[in-house]
């Protein structure tokens, strides 16, 4: 994956194509060096901020990503235990009831997103389904033994919900701006080849800046 100090090393080729361009301009006098298309050193040099953007873009949703996924791990190591002890609840205090043949399937934490949501939202629903029950003579908000109300498990799952919300669109803009970096990168590079092209169609045969011409690759 590219770093921001990939920028620095490519930064560092603009500015040296840069400086050898207004030495050309210099020599050309009235008439300087514009690349087909209509690209000057001014605009040449303004692109710079633009990859800058780019990268910075990149980096940012990979950031947001990692923070998205590192959220929704430690979440679900709190979550997925509550479902197991839901589980011990109801095997413990409604040991005879429907609910006991109705206990959630707690997932591993490195289940699919779909699958962990599913079984907190399948523990909600059992939830609900106890405490609107007249029949289940339980003090009513069922609390667990770690204190947890449903209301507490709802709060978590909507939290986890925009955890992994936060994740996928991380994902999503840096492989956006990923590509809209590697399509410019793509751009300046074919500029770079064809400045060398055109200073060497521009200049006498022999000349000193086309001795100092910086390499640039063609492939």
């Amino acid at each position: 994956m590219a770093t921001m100090n990939d920028i620095k090393t490519y930064q560092r080729l603009l500015d040296t194509f840069g400086a050898h361009w207004e030495s050309v301009d210099a020599q050309l006098g009235d008439e300087p060096l514009v690349l087909p298309g209509g690209v000057n050193r001014r605009t040449f040099f303004l692109q710079k901020a633009r990859l800058t953007a780019l990268y910075q873009a990149v980096e940012t949703g990979d950031n947001a990503a990692a923070t998205g996924s590192a959220d929704c791990t430690r979440l679900k190591s709190e979550l997925l235990p509550r479902l197991s002890q839901l589980n011990a609840t109801i095997k413990g205090l409604l040991p005879d009831s429907r609910y006991a043949s109705a206990l959630v399937r707690v997932p591993a934490k490195t289940a699919a997103q779909g699958v962990v949501v599913k079984a907190l939202q399948d523990a909600l629903d059992l939830w609900a389904r106890i405490e609107a029950d007249d029949a289940v003579l339980l003090t009513k908000p069922l609390t667990l033994a770690d204190s947890t109300t449903k209301v507490i498990l709802e709060i978590g799952l909507d939290a986890l919900l925009t955890h992994y919300d936060d994740a996928t669109s991380g994902k999503q803009a840096a492989k956006s701006a990923r590509s809209e970096r590697n399509a410019f990168l793509k751009t300046l590079d074919r500029q770079l080849i064809q400045y060398r092209k055109t200073a060497q169609a521009r200049l006498p045969r022999g000349h000193a800046l086309l001795a100092s011409l910086p390499a640039a690759s063609d492939g």
